[in-house]
Parts: C-alpha cells; sequence; structure tokens
C-alpha cells in the first residue's frame, strides 16, 4: 500500500509512522516487509513503458493512456514529457491512435437526454463510468469500440448509426 493511500485512509498511522520512522517505507520495512512488493501500484521505468506500449500492440490494444493503469500516464509524462513522444519513441508516432477524428460527430447527448438518463445512470446501465460517457458526449474520447458503441446504442433505443455520423468537412 502506497504512503498516499495510507496518508488519505488512515492518517494517524502515517503520522506514527512518519513520527517514529520517518517515512512510510522505513515503518514498513521496519516491520520485516518488503516495501515494493505491498505497493499496490507500480512505479514505471522507461523500458517497462515501452515494453507496455509493445504489449498493448501485440494485443491490438488501442493506445491511448485510458487503456493503461491510471499511474501509467504520470509515468510516461515523467520520462518521455508527452504522450505524443512515447508513441514517437516506441515507432507509433505515425499512427492516429488516440486521435480524435474532428470529423466524427456524435448525438449521445441527445439520445441519452431523449431516455430520461442522466451520464451517471447510462454509464451504470452499460458498465462505464459517468466520465467516460462525459468524454463521449463532448467528443474528447476516440472513436468506441463496436462492442461498446452497440451497448449504448441498445441502451439507448437507437441504432449505432443513430448515435455516430462522419461530416466530409
Amino acid at each position: 500500500m502506497s504512503d498516499t493511500t495510507v496518508q488519505t485512509f488512515a492518517g494517524g498511522l502515517y503520522g506514527g509512522a512518519i513520527t517514529h520512522f520517518g517515512s512510510w517505507r522505513a515503518a514498513v520495512e521496519a516491520a520485516g516487509l518488503e516495501y515494493g512488493t505491498i505497493r499496490r501500484s507500480q512505479r514505471w521505468n522507461k523500458e517497462e513503458i515501452h515494453n507496455a506500449v509493445q504489449c498493448a500492440v501485440t494485443a491490438d490494444q488501442r493506445l491511448v493512456r485510458t487503456s493503461f493503469p491510471p499511474n501509467f500516464y504520470p509515468a510516461v509524462l515523467d520520462h518521455f514529457g508527452s504522450w505524443e513522444k512515447l508513441l514517437e519513441e516506441s515507432g507509433y508516432g505515425e499512427k492516429p491512435w488516440g486521435k480524435i477524428d474532428e470529423r466524427l460527430q456524435n448525438h449521445i447527448c441527445e439520445f441519452r437526454k431523449k431516455a430520461g438518463l442522466s451520464q451517471t445512470e447510462l454509464g451504470k446501465r452499460i458498465g462505464v463510468s459517468h466520465r467516460t460517457i462525459s468524454l463521449l458526449e463532448l467528443s474528447q474520447q476516440i472513436d468506441p469500440r463496436v462492442s461498446f458503441a452497440i451497448r449504448l446504442a441498445k441502451e439507448l433505443g437507437c441504432n449505432v448509426s443513430d448515435l455516430f455520423s462522419h461530416s466530409e468537412h
């Protein structure tokens, strides 16, 4: 468990660790535990980031930051400065993964409101967060996968082609 998690959920325990051992890590190690094995979040180095990108490509996963663990993107910024620089250094900078097609327009908000659903309600029904729905509605999320678009259309009582349109301009 990371020091941030302990500080957030058990402030007294964290304070005691700092007082008696100087740091959360020192307290964990004084208890005879390996700090690296109890951390839930991985610390990423450059090689591990490149390997994760390669694994994602091998698994035919989209190269967008939301496809990786929450602590991945901050590590990308630390080591590469930007998502685009990572993709470029990994040999995938020329491909449009993660880019929004400006010509793709969606009508999700319109159909969601017509169905009388909030973003949270719709998200729960199809198994995503309200943030995902919001990002899609604002066209800040890349094109959804077909299976997701089908679930979304089914829940909103329309066809996938009703939800998305492509303008030539």
